[in-house]
């Protein structure tokens, strides 16, 4: 347990009787605990500021995040200048809607809509980087399409419910 929030390199170094001892180094974050976020985005439009944007086009239009996707697979953004790390957690509840459709004749590469959130991650690289947490998603594409629920361990997947069908996806989410 660190008193301040940084990034903080840590030695294990194990001494079994007879000698031989051995040792490992790692670089670990330590976050400042939060027990409650809000942002409803009512600001003027333009940079966030106070979040931390890993990789997309993010900012604020119209008091809503909107974020353009560029090449890469995803688009990241982590709660708070410092990325946030939550304690006693109960309830994530957030509003979305997409602002792109399948098909779109300004986007002919949109392979369909995709959002999500993950959650209870151990640092902020993406799930698919080595992360570990849990995933619900959205998605709009012919062999996947509708909610998934997964967990990650490692930047592996494990899928906890198969997608649930044709469904489209409502605009407020909550975890409980």
């Amino acid at each position: 347990v660190y008193s301040d929030a940084g990034v903080y390199t840590v030695t294990l170094t194990v001494e079994p009787e007879g000698g031989h001892s051995s040792e490992t180094t790692q670089v670990v974050a330590a976050y400042a605990e939060v027990f409650f976020y809000s942002d409803d985005f009512d600001r003027a439009d333009g940079d966030l500021g106070d979040w931390t944007i890993v990789d997309g086009n993010w900012q604020v239009l119209s008091e809503r995040l909107h974020v353009e996707t560029p090449a890469a697979p995803e688009s990241w953004i982590w709660a708070g200048i410092e990325p946030i790390g939550f304690g006693g957690v109960y309830k994530i509840e957030f509003d979305m809607e997409f602002l792109v459709t399948p098909g779109d004749p300004l986007n002919p590469a949109n392979v369909g809509r995709h959002a999500g959130v993950f959650f209870f991650a151990q640092n902020t690289m993406p799930r698919f980087a080595g992360n570990s947490g849990y995933t619900i998603d959205w998605i709009d594409r012919e062999a996947d399409r509708g909610y998934r629920l997964s967990r990650w361990q490692d930047g592996v997947q494990t899928a906890l419910l198969d997608p649930i069908g044709d469904e489209e996806p409502g605009t407020t989410w909550r975890i409980e």
